[in-house]
């Protein structure tokens, strides 16, 4: 939303409404509620995810959850009519000009659904937009039926998981609002691709081998070229176990973080970091402010130019032991979940 708002202040709230804890009714009631608010206040803009009740996390159904507007079996709920309602009274102006605007639909063995949703999409009241299918490696007929459909562009790949897919069907979409950094005070800062073009040589002057585990596109010749070692981002992480394995055996982390974080010097510091020194494995990381919190030097180091990072490698290459134990005590020290929970806790009684 950063890149609509640009220097204008901006405030985002997000809410859920479970209709098996609320009911069908209440969770209509509610959802109605808020967006007759969010209109009579005068609010940017309203963002209502059209979910079903029917979601999967690790190939399991979910049974404890029902957030959506249908239920399993694609049947309208009473929320659906009432977001129907708001959204037929309410209508946009009519534009001069109208920005294309691209829907990405990532697909994995939808068959029973995939028909009815381009179909829906076919019929959008909306003159200037595209629609990315990414088959995420379908093996039930969604490739079929997506091939039924002239309007669309269509991906097929590998099953590579919903993030992925997600990321080819961004990277291949030509709406005309691009990814982009903040703007603060007239300055536009980016992502991490720019940061990385600063260390793109680092290989050449690294003591030790660079790998790089990607999911989504990448210049994947240019980076070899470079010397950088790639690997799948998804075998490496498809599962927590493989994931944690690929840590663990790991010599250290070494990271690069946004532009944004870099130049904002916010303390952006990676889940994945932390995991890494909670296996006890050493982490060179670009600095984004952690360094005024977290102790570096030993198990965490820091660089700001390709020839501190090169540096870094080299110490972290000569002692690996020492560095190690120090990872492990920094996590032990400031992400034990005990020690941080009580922390917070004791803050926020005494805030009282």
């Amino acid at each position: 939303m950063h890149n609509l708002a640009e220097e204008k202040p901006l405030v985002l709230s997000e809410f859920g409404i479970d209709s098996i804890r609320e009911g069908a009714e209440g969770q209509a009631q509610i959802l109605a509620h808020k967006l007759a608010s969010s209109f009579k206040t005068g609010a940017a803009g309203t963002i209502v995810f059209s979910w079903t009740d029917e979601w999967f996390t690790g190939g399991f159904a979910i049974q404890d959850w029902a957030f959506g507007l249908v239920d399993c079996e694609r049947q309208q709920k009473p929320a659906f009519y009432s977001v129907q309602e708001y959204y037929k009274s309410l209508l946009p102006p009519k534009l001069s000009e109208y920005p294309k605007v691209s829907v990405v639909v990532c697909t994995y063995n939808a068959a029973r659904t995939l028909d009815s949703c381009l179909a829906s999409l076919e019929r959008l009241n909306y003159p200037n937009y595209e629609v990315i299918v990414v088959n995420d490696g379908s093996t039930d007929g969604s490739l079929e039926i997506a091939q039924r459909y002239d309007y669309i562009r269509l991906i097929s790949q590998k099953n590579k998981g919903l993030s992925v897919a997600r990321n080819v069907g961004i990277a291949a979409a030509e709406g005309e609002i691009k990814e982009k950094g903040p703007v603060v005070n007239g300055v536009a800062y980016t992502g991490k691709s720019s940061e990385f073009e600063r260390y793109m040589d680092l290989p050449s002057h690294s003591p030790l081998p660079l790998e790089l585990a990607l999911s989504g596109p990448a210049p994947i010749e240019r980076l070899q070229e470079y010397g950088w070692l790639v690997r799948d981002g998804y075998e490496v992480s498809h599962n927590p176990w493989i994931y944690r394995d690929y840590l663990a055996h790991s010599f250290g982390e070494w990271s690069i973080a946004k532009n944004a974080y870099v130049a904002s010097q916010s303390g952006w510091f990676s889940c994945r970091t932390a995991s890494y020194l909670a296996l006890g494995v050493p982490v060179i990381l670009q600095d984004t402010g952690f360094s005024k919190t977290i102790p570096t030097g030993e198990g965490l180091l820091t660089f700001t130019t390709p020839t501190e990072a090169a540096e870094a490698i080299d110490r972290l290459k000569t002692n690996p032991q020492r560095h190690a134990q120090a990872a492990r005590e920094i996590a032990q020290a400031y992400f034990d979940s005990n020690k941080v929970l009580t922390n917070l806790l004791e803050k926020a009684g005494s805030a009282k």
